[in-house]
C-alpha cells in the first residue's frame, strides 16, 4: 500500500464525510494511525454512500483508532463490509464492536483475521452480540488467537444466530 500519513488520512476522511457517491474504499497497508482511525470513524457516522471499507494491515490504528471505527458502526446504516484484518486489534475494540453489532442493521461481512491479540476475551464479547445480530452473514476470525473459551462462546452464539452463513476460525491453535 501507499503510506497516506495522518494529514492525508484526515483530509480523506473530511472528504468522505461529504461524499455521496463513493461506495468502496481500500486503505489497506496505508500506514494509518490512531488519529486516522478516529477521523475515518467520524466520516463513517456522516457518510451515507460507502458500502465497503478495508483497512487491512494498518497495525498503527491501535486500540483507539479501531475502537472509534467499530463504534461508528452503531450510527452507520450503509456500510456492508468492513475489513480490519491484520490491524493490531486487541480485546478492547471488540467490546465497542460488540455494542455496535447489537445496533447495526447493515453490516454483512466482517474481517478480523490475523489479529492474534483479539483472543478469547474479544471473541466472547463478539459472541454475545452475534447471538442478537440479525444481519452479519460472514465473519472471519482466522488467526485471531482464539482458544477453547472462544470456541464455546461462539458455538453458543451460533445456536441463536440466524444470519451467519460463513465463519472462518482457521489457524487458531487453541481451538
Amino acid at each position: 500500500g501507499n503510506p497516506l500519513g495522518g494529514a492525508g488520512a484526515e483530509a480523506l476522511a473530511a472528504a468522505l464525510a461529504r461524499n455521496a457517491t463513493l461506495e468502496e474504499l481500500d486503505l489497506g497497508r496505508a500506514g494509518l494511525g490512531g488519529a486516522a482511525g478516529v477521523a475515518l470513524a467520524g466520516a463513517l457516522e456522516q457518510n451515507k454512500a460507502l458500502k465497503e471499507l478495508d483497512v487491512f494491515g494498518n497495525r498503527g490504528l491501535g486500540d483507539a483508532g479501531a475502537r472509534a471505527l467499530t463504534a461508528a458502526l452503531a450510527r452507520n446504516a450503509t456500510l456492508e463490509k468492513l475489513g480490519l484484518g491484520s490491524s493490531g486489534l486487541g480485546e478492547a475494540p471488540c467490546w465497542a464492536l460488540a455494542r455496535a453489532l447489537e445496533e447495526n442493521v447493515a453490516l454483512k461481512e466482517l474481517n478480523l483475521s490475523a489479529n492474534p491479540g483479539l483472543g478469547d476475551a474479544g471473541a466472547r464479547a463478539l459472541a454475545a452480540a452475534l447471538a442478537r445480530n440479525e444481519t452479519l452473514e460472514k465473519l472471519d476470525l482466522g488467526c485471531a488467537g482464539l482458544g477453547d473459551a472462544a470456541g464455546v462462546a461462539l458455538a453458543r452464539a451460533l445456536e441463536q444466530n440466524t444470519a451467519l452463513t460463513f465463519v472462518d476460525l482457521s489457524s487458531n491453535k487453541g481451538l
